[in-house]
This record gives C-alpha cells, sequence and structure tokens, in this order.
C-alpha cells in the first residue's frame, strides 16, 4: 500500500525523536525509508531526506552509512541548502578519510552556486580534523567570496580565519585589520537602525 504524503510536522518529529535522547539510528532509517519509496506529495525531496538520514548516522556513530547516505543524495541532486557535499566531507574527516574528503572539497570549490557560508563550514570541518593549513585556505577561499557578494557571512569568516592564522603562528594581514572595520560598520548598522525606529 502506497503511503501518504510526508508533513513538516513528520519530519520535525522523527528529526527530534533522533536527535533528543531517542535512537538516531531508528530515526535515520525512517529517513532513508521515506527517500527510498518517495510521494508526490512529500515535503522533501528524497536528496533532502537522505541528507537528514546521514546527519543522524553521523549522530548514532555509523560513518558508513552516514557517507553512503550522503552519496545518495548526491546522486539524486537537485537544489539542497547546504550541499550534500559539505555533509560528505564532514563526515569524510570524521572517519580518517582525508584524501576522499580533500577530492570531494575540490569539487564543491570548483561549482557554480557555492556561497561564502559553504566555505566556512568547510573550514570548520578542516579545523575540527585538526588540518589548520587546509582551514585557513577554506576560510581565506570564502571571505575573498564573501568580499564579492555576502556581506552579512564576511565577519565570521574573518574571526575563524584570524583564529586559524593564531594558530598557525601567522601575521596579521589585511584581511586581519578588516575585522575592525567589518565589526564597525555593522555597529554603526544597528545604531541607525535602532534611531530610525
Amino acid at each position: 500500500m502506497a503511503r501518504t504524503f510526508l508533513t513538516e510536522v513528520q519530519v520535525d518529529r522523527c528529526d527530534a525523536s533522533g536527535r533528543a535522547g531517542g535512537d538516531a539510528a531508528v530515526a535515520a532509517q525512517q529517513f532513508e525509508s521515506w527517500a527510498a519509496d518517495p510521494h508526490p506529495g512529500d515535503c522533501l525531496r528524497p536528496a533532502e531526506l537522505y541528507v537528514r538520514a546521514g546527519s543522524l548516522w553521523r549522530l548514532a556513530g555509523d560513518l558508513d552509512r552516514a557517507t553512503e547516505a550522503f552519496r545518495r543524495a548526491i546522486r539524486l541532486g537537485g537544489p539542497s541548502t547546504p550541499d550534500p557535499r559539505l555533509h560528505l566531507v564532514q563526515t569524510l574527516l570524521e572517519a580518517g578519510r582525508g584524501d576522499e574528503a580533500d577530492a570531494v572539497a575540490a569539487q564543491l570549490n570548483h561549482r557554480d552556486g557555492v556561497d561564502a557560508e559553504a566555505y566556512e563550514m568547510l573550514a570548520h570541518a578542516y579545523q575540527d580534523a585538526g588540518r589548520i593549513d587546509e582551514a585557513h585556505h577554506w576560510f581565506t577561499v570564502g571571505v575573498d567570496r564573501a568580499e564579492r557578494d555576502d556581506h552579512e557571512a564576511l565577519l565570521t569568516l574573518l574571526i575563524g580565519r584570524a583564529a586559524v592564522r593564531r594558530q598557525l603562528d601567522l601575521p596579521a594581514d589585511r584581511h586581519d585589520q578588516e575585522i575592525i572595520a567589518v565589526s564597525t560598520a555593522i555597529l554603526q548598522a544597528a545604531v541607525d537602525d535602532a534611531e530610525d525606529a
């Protein structure tokens, strides 16, 4: 018998049951079951359901199942925020599969539409894995992207980059000095908004 369409409430309940002291593996299996038997009225596409499953498999500590779920999401394609490749890089790094993670990160870097926040996520994944040189690289790429088209993400990228530069014992550069200018601009905008209210 065909199932009924999947609602946001069902998705939220299943996700919460896996994360809030429940069994993450059971919730992950449920998301995979929904993804394997899609309904045209579902609130999420199969690729998005596999991303949810992968996140829960990571939480359950099953990095192999998480990797497979993220790979399925990538194969299915379609828009997804964030890109499932970002989750895959994190999972591969956690699993000690750095060469595979590097290959996926390189693919991401050459895709259109990768935003500054994606680079921040990559940078943090490498930072968490103790690969500070690579974290510095991805923070810098993110800063360069944010300077062009995402000023909201710029400050957090600059701060993250400055932190890894300190870990690498590098001197302050023009991007490090930008933190003060960007912070001042954000504060000024907040003051202006408060005065206009």
